[in-house]
């Protein structure tokens, strides 16, 4: 079943995520004492065995750490956060756990636990933290309709916003005025896009994508059975693409044939559109260019505070349905934003 989505709250003005530093247990006295570490384990370092996907670790001296992730599409994230160090324990969240043990010397470093050994070495090559990711800057930004980031479609001339669970409208949205029109509906759309002549969208958990008239909103008719809980939904010209969350699978659908051509299994869904020859996927906030035979991030972009969701191309710029933490409460604050990759 898939969990409830959190709530939104609108607002046009970015603010601060804001981190918590994390309580742990203190550990036992080690060659350094507790409460000070040794100072071999600041730096740079690269995982060797016993992680995945975690592939690098950067333990600055003011026990600030950031762990850079690459999976096998080339998908990129990181996350930060304060560490808890003694003389012989380490509590960072990486792996399965908080709390480890640690021996470290000149070049190598060892983290173990009752689920990890993870083994490092030292690399002073390993990328900083703020070039991980390719920053990203807002041109500009517009209320978004409703309280949660959907995906989002272009029709050449407006962007269309999905529903969700929130009303029994879509809405369409004017870039040059922020301009909110809507058109009713009786589907619950997490998913929405554009062929060049009808809207397709998601229904809340259904299996299928249907086929919207954009004038009076009424259904037309519906796809075959793909993966539970679309969450997004791209065009290139022939196909839809259609990303289920519960399956974690990018659906191949031809709408003439009303088929499946091909999928992809890549995990949790997020945006998904189509532009210049490239999938652009949003996946746990960040945004990621790919190639997409075979399905491969080249390059990976963040908007600095904010979470991507949805995101749709208008032949110059994209817009991205993005939100935030407030204070580490589960509220957001949700709008729209475009901005040029490069």
């Amino acid at each position: 079943m898939k969990s409830i989505k959190l709530s939104f709250i609108l607002l046009l003005i970015i603010t601060v995520f804001v981190t918590c530093k994390k309580e742990g247990p203190q550990g036992p006295q080690g060659q350094a004492g507790p409460g000070n570490p040794d100072p071999n384990i600041y730096g740079k370092w690269e995982v060797i065995s016993g992680a995945n996907e975690f592939k690098y670790l950067i333990i600055n001296n003011d026990k600030s750490y950031y762990v850079l992730f690459e999976d096998t599409f080339g998908f990129k994230s990181q996350y930060n956060d304060i560490a808890l160090i003694t003389g012989s324990q380490i509590v960072i969240e990486i792996g399965n756990g908080y709390l480890y043990n640690y021996s470290v010397s000149s070049s190598s470093l060892t983290l173990t636990n009752t689920e990890d050994t993870i083994s490092l070495s030292r690399n002073n090559n390993v990328p900083d933290q703020d070039n991980w990711l390719k920053k990203i800057t807002s041109l500009s930004s517009i209320n978004a309709p409703i309280k949660r980031a959907t995906d989002l479609a272009w029709d050449g001339q407006y962007i269309w916003y999905g529903n969700a669970y929130e009303t029994n409208y879509l809405y369409k949205i004017n870039p040059l005025t922020s301009y909110v029109d809507s058109i009713p509906t009786i589907n619950s759309a997490w998913g929405i896009e554009f062929d060049g002549q009808y809207l397709w969208t998601s229904n809340n958990g259904y299996d299928k994508i249907f086929k919207v008239d954009p004038t009076t909103g009424s259904n037309i008719t519906e796809s075959v059975s793909m993966g539970a809980w679309i969450e997004s939904i791209a065009w290139d010209g022939q196909y839809l693409w259609c990303w289920s969350d519960n399956e974690g699978t990018i659906y191949k659908y031809n709408p003439q044939s009303n088929s499946v051509v091909s999928q992809y299994n890549i995990g949790t869904a997020g945006g998904i559109t189509y532009a210049n020859g490239y999938f652009y996927l949003c996946i746990y906030g960040v945004l990621h260019k790919c190639t997409i035979n075979p399905l491969h991030a080249i390059e990976s972009y963040s908007l600095e505070n904010l979470h991507i969701h949805g995101i749709t191309y208008d032949g110059n710029n994209f817009w991205v349905s993005v939100y935030n933490y407030i204070n580490g409460n589960d509220n957001y604050k949700t709008n729209v934003s475009d901005f040029i990759t490069c």
